[in-house]
């Protein structure tokens, strides 16, 4: 069999593909004007990564057919992302044009090429205000805020033993095989190693246990924990598995029976082999949920004044830096500003509960004082907030948010503040 070496080459941007007019052909090019950098930011809703493995009569048609695979199945995975299962529906399938007017910019990664095949990831990032309208004008909710990561503690129960660690079970591999980013909450699954066990134990009694909980979510950077315990019964030629949930947020105490999900197959099957679909259907429903606390979608917008006291000039260069990813946060204005204290309006989508919650994870909250709303660090502001929060920081101080473990955010205090700052559409 004959076999074709593929050229291969990092990253591409879309000003880069479009100067290679031996692999492009122009006519395609003239919908492909706008680029903006930075579109694999994990947190960016509306921007996704589709692998592709092309073959064609020519490395110009192969990687046109990628792009416009690209498009489609991104669109797709959006839809999917952000709005319910039962409504997904009501979108109509868009046509080619339709769909190079709502793209906003790509980018390539892993590119490899070939006289008739291109292999590559592209990044495809939708404009938000077109395919918002597109929504809109189809009656579909959607929901755009995106959730802290959830570590997932898959524990497994049989024959009176729990494991959690140990030799790596099916469940434990059952959830690692799920793609972590496609949804609205990213899951986060241990890497059973040296760390975890020290935290919890292997046959996962431990995960009872808020305080260790609360060490391996933070050390993995997640909002949230979720315990899954999996049993299995066997009666009467049928075996019954039921998966419980147990929740720890990041504050509070921990919320047993959180979920609950059973499944009866025959007795001679192995539970095994049910394993990935039961950790699929859980993360579906996990999603589902999430989505239906945080959908938007009708063209009105709420306004509420808001203010936050300031130690420093830096703390409100880092405010910006988060309203700006706050995502039903449609626009602010500062009304006034010094170095102890910010006042402004924010304009948002959707209702003031699910305004905190986007603030949430972005580790801000609203409290509501005497003279209207403060933004204040998250855990500090009341009740127990969805997708969970870091521990309180001093009085004043904001926590770092979006950040790894140990890294230091930055803070550019040379930078003058805008008295209006509107959220990219």
């Amino acid at each position: 069999m004959a076999t074709t070496a593929l050229a291969t080459s990092g990253r591409t941007s879309g000003g880069a593909w479009r100067n290679r007019a031996a692999l492009v052909a122009a006519g395609y090019l003239a919908g492909w004007l706008c680029y903006t950098p930075a579109l694999a930011d994990d947190r960016d809703v509306y921007a996704v990564r589709v692998p592709v493995d092309v073959t064609a009569e020519s490395a110009a048609k192969a990687r046109d057919k990628a792009l416009f695979q690209a498009q489609a199945e991104g669109v797709q995975r959006v839809l999917q992302r952000m709005v319910l299962a039962e409504d997904q529906k009501l979108f109509t399938a868009l046509q080619p044009d339709d769909l190079q007017r709502i793209v906003q910019g790509f980018e390539v990664s892993d590119e490899r090429i070939s006289q008739v095949r291109y292999i590559g990831t592209i990044t495809m990032r939708f404009a938000a205000a077109a395919l918002r309208e597109r929504f809109r004008s189809a009656g579909i909710r959607f929901a755009e805020t995106r959730s802290k990561p959830l570590l997932v503690l898959p524990v497994i129960e049989q024959d009176g033993k729990r494991s959690l660690w140990d030799e790596r079970t099916p469940w434990l591999s059952a959830w690692a095989e799920i793609p972590s980013d496609r949804g609205l909450v990213p899951l986060v699954v241990p890497l059973a190693d040296l760390a975890d066990m020290q935290d919890i134990g292997g046959d996962g009694t431990l995960a009872t246990d808020p305080f260790r909980l609360r060490r391996i979510v933070q050390r993995y950077g997640a909002g949230e924990a979720l315990v899954l315990t999996l049993t299995s019964q066997t009666a009467g030629g049928s075996t019954t598995i039921t998966v419980t949930g147990d929740r720890l947020p990041a504050t509070g105490a921990i919320r047993p029976g959180q979920l609950t999900k059973t499944l009866a197959i025959r007795a001679e099957n192995k539970i095994e082999s049910v394993m990935p679909r039961l950790a699929q259907e859980i993360q579906a429903a996990i999603e589902e949920e999430w989505k239906q606390a945080n959908l938007i979608g009708g063209a009105e917008q709420n306004v509420i004044a808001v203010a936050m006291e300031l130690r420093n000039l830096g703390e409100w260069i880092a405010m910006r830096e988060r309203l700006g990813r706050i995502a039903v946060l449609r626009s602010y204005a500062v009304k006034s500003l010094t170095r102890s204290r910010a006042e402004l309006t924010m304009t948002f989508e959707g209702t003031v509960e699910q305004l905190r919650t986007a603030m949430v994870q972005e580790d801000l909250d609203l409290a509501q004082a005497s003279d209207g709303w403060l933004i204040v660090p998250a855990g500090t502001g009341g009740e127990e907030r969805p997708g969970g929060a870091p521990e309180a920081p001093p009085p004043g101080q904001l926590p770092p948010a979006g950040l790894a473990p140990g890294q230091v955010p930055s803070q550019n205090q040379g930078q003058a503040p805008a008295p209006e700052a509107p959220k990219p559409q």
